[in-house]
């Protein structure tokens, strides 16, 4: 090793130029008065005193009075001790560089590529626990039993959660009895895509994580994105390719029904308001999810499936909104990503039927 590299390495583990020069002239010389080493280093005389007692005091060298100040470098176990835990402490640094290089910060951007299912898996327990108002996820088996832990206590949490199965190991003849005890006690509704897909996991129409049925490239690949607008063509995407046209295997709706998709609301409750029925419901605003807003359904603006006779998915080509009556005004209440409307919905409660 030269000169140079010596003095950066021992430089990295805290000694300054002049103390580093010092040293390793002190490792050839033995034994030698100041004034030699200062010489051999290339160190100034008026600062050689300074810098060998710096390195007496530091445990590098020790000191004598021989008719002036005299020096010698220490057993040097110390100093390889001390250079070996800075290589693995440099080493474990340059880990981590790479790591986060890999798994950028999702909190520093909007979108994250995800190399590892492990990671993708990881970041979508968390986003899971923080979820508020909804989750739709389409998963295989497998990938649902990964998340099922965390998808339980969204539930228990009063989040709405929508599973679609899927999957080259699902088909027609699958024993839906069997998927049904899979998914027990965990999503609000499951429904069944015989023919395999994306993981795709929505949550509270903002945070959207995907990984593709089969990798794009070499290694496994995901993406998260915490954007609304990529959130809406997501949910788009589940909507009528993974969840309007497959029958449900499986429905546990609680008595003061919840939902986070204003047509899915409607369904239900606009029947009801024409017959002259009063339905009273509870929003939470996408944009405020701390604030309630309740009153009774005054209005409704919906074409229902069973009037269109055609595609399950025409109603969502057509407008779906609901008046409410509050104590402060009327309220016009759009789905998530309304642009009209006076709020944007994050979820509906029903609250009181009286038909």
């Amino acid at each position: 090793m030269d000169e140079r590299a010596l003095r950066d390495g021992l430089m990295a583990i805290g000694l300054t130029q002049y103390e580093a020069d010092a040293y390793a002239a002190l490792l050839d010389l033995g034994r030698a008065p100041a004034v030699d080493v200062a010489q051999a280093a290339d160190v100034p005389r008026a600062r050689i005193y300074d810098v060998i007692r710096s390195l007496a005091e530091q445990g590098y060298v020790e000191t004598f009075d021989d008719g002036g100040l005299h020096a010698q470098a220490v057993d040097p176990d110390a100093v390889v001790d001390e250079l070996s835990a800075a290589a693995d402490h440099l080493e474990s640094t340059a880990d981590a560089v790479e790591e986060r290089w890999e798994e950028p910060p999702i909190a520093d951007r909007q979108i994250s590529v995800v190399k590892r299912f492990e990671t993708l898996f990881r970041l979508a327990r968390e986003r899971i626990a923080e979820a508020e108002f909804g989750i739709k996820i389409a998963a295989t088996p497998a990938q649902f039993a990964e998340l099922a832990d965390a998808l339980a206590d969204a539930r228990d949490d009063g989040v709405v959660v929508k599973l679609t199965l899927h999957g080259d190991e699902l088909d027609a003849d699958d024993d839906r009895d069997a998927l049904t005890d899979l998914v027990d006690g965990v999503p609000t509704e499951t429904r069944v895509r015989d023919l395999p897909t994306s993981m795709l996991v929505v949550i509270d129409h903002r945070e959207v994580l995907f990984a593709p049925g089969r990798p794009l490239s070499v290694g496994e690949q995901g993406l998260f994105l915490d954007d609304v607008w990529f959130a809406q063509m997501a949910d788009w995407f589940f909507r009528t390719a993974l969840w309007a046209v497959w029958d449900p295997i499986q429905r546990d709706r609680p008595e003061r029904a919840t939902y986070t998709d204003i047509r899915e609301c409607l369904e239900s409750v606009a029947p009801i308001v024409e017959d002259g029925g009063r339905v009273r419901a509870a929003v939470r605003p996408l944009d405020d999810p701390d604030r309630l807003i309740e009153g009774e359904i005054a209005d409704v603006t919906y074409r229902r499936s069973d009037e269109t006779g055609g595609s399950p998915l025409e109603p969502y080509v057509e407008v779906a909104s609901l008046t409410l009556s509050t104590a402060d005004g009327a309220v016009e209440v759009g789905n998530w990503d309304a642009v009209v409307e006076d709020v944007r919905t994050g979820a509906i409660e029903i609250v009181d039927i009286e038909t």
